[in-house]
């Protein structure tokens, strides 16, 4: 059998052997179709399922206002969190193209020269006419492949998979409260204005009737307490109307450090467009939790968790390691090359655990509690109202 042939051979070995450890099924938490303030009818479960047009993505445009998509688009340009999110994707995509490769053999190619002068004078004199001097070089491709009998390199590439593609999600729950800051704030920002025009059309008013006071008192048809009373009221709501004006500029700092844009001056609004948030459809159906990004996180961590009790549970069976190697080797440089000067290497070792005092145990045990974490996290996320991130239902 030719060696490409027995590479053949072990590959499909190691890929019919057995793989340890639990596989993967999504947990039952027996949710709901829908919420429960829903309606009945089957209509009602179309239509909200058609109104569901509000999604994750850019569900601020269903405010339809131009200041807060340009708010949204400053931040998702300039946050460092999202940055920093974008890094931990690239991470993870590259260990997860380590761990492929793990199932495949590395080929290595290794080569020395070596020039040496043999003593005349040791224990062992060398006889005469032979040289003093000697040359060797090597030149040959190696290659060590460890069949993946009992599944665990192929465990491990399913964590790296999961744990990929949960930063992805990740980056899609960073990048969803963001959005859910940035528009809280703004519309508290809105909220303030209004205030701030309701108190300044109430303290024209005041100043009118502080005026108005006065002439009564003038008159003599009021007393001077009513005319402090008057101008306490006045003074009160000056010193509201001063605070909720601080107000709307701590929220404005607040919004410049989102977008990262901090010599932000949001224009004030006009109090009779202030935005309107969108409606929630009503009788969503539980399965658009699954659209969460934190909880598709949760679910991926689980997965990964649940792919490293394989891992775990494989280093307690024999590795079992193919290796060869071919080449040439020659005193002389120019005939490292020929025929005469082949080399070849064939060899499978094997490495079982015999005694460890409970730490292979050990740690498959870490692993299968690390497993139950991440169900448990799951598993609350699940329960939790889609508010807790901004979301518009």
């Amino acid at each position: 059998m030719s060696r490409l042939n027995l590479i053949h051979v072990a590959v499909a070995m190691a890929l019919a052997g057995c793989m340890v450890g639990p596989d993967y099924h999504r947990p039952d938490n027996k949710l709901p179709a829908s919420y429960s303030d829903a309606g009945s009818s089957d209509a009602n479960a179309t239509d909200a399922s058609a109104q569901a047009g509000l999604k994750l993505d850019a569900w601020w445009e269903s405010f339809q206002d131009p200041v807060l998509t340009e708010l949204m688009q400053k931040a998702f340009a300039n946050n460092v969190d999202i940055a920093k999110a974008v890094a931990r994707i690239e991470e993870a995509d590259a260990a997860m193209r380590e761990a492929g490769a793990s199932l495949f053999p590395q080929i290595d190619l290794t080569s020395n020269g070596m020039r040496q002068r043999v003593t005349e004078t040791g224990a062992f004199p060398i006889m005469s006419g032979i040289p003093v001097f000697r040359e060797n070089y090597n030149l040959q491709l190696g290659t060590s492949f460890e069949l993946d009998f009992w599944g665990r390199l192929r465990r491990a590439r399913e964590a790296a998979r999961a744990q990929a593609l949960g930063t992805l999600y990740a980056k899609d729950t960073v990048s969803l409260s963001l959005s859910s800051l940035v528009a809280s704030n703004y519309l508290l920002l809105r909220s303030v204005e209004a205030q701030i025009a309701v108190s300044r059309d109430s303290l024209k008013t005041r100043g009118e009737s502080l005026d108005l006071t006065k002439r009564r008192l003038e008159g003599g048809v009021a007393s001077i307490l009513d005319v402090h009373q008057a101008e306490v009221a006045n003074s009160n709501l000056v010193a509201q109307l001063a605070d909720l004006v601080r107000q709307r500029e701590v929220v404005q700092h607040q919004l410049a450090v989102l977008t990262g844009d901090y010599e932000l001056k949001v224009p004030e609004g006009d109090i009779h467009q202030l935005p309107q948030p969108p409606i929630p459809p009503t009788g969503l159906p539980s399965s658009l939790l699954e659209a969460r990004p934190d909880i598709r996180e949760a679910e991926q961590t689980m997965i990964s968790e649940n792919a490293q009790i394989g891992v775990a549970k494989a280093a307690m069976f024999p590795t079992i390691t193919l290796t060869a190697a071919f080449g040439g080797e020659s005193a002389d440089l120019s005939r490292v090359l020929e025929s005469p000067s082949r080399i070849w290497s064939t060899g499978l070792g094997l490495n079982l655990p015999i005694f460890t005092a409970g730490r292979l145990s050990a740690r498959v045990d870490q692993a299968s509690a690390r497993q139950k974490q991440a169900l448990a996290t799951y598993q609350a996320l699940s329960k939790l109202p889609s508010r807790r991130l901004g979301m518009p239902w």
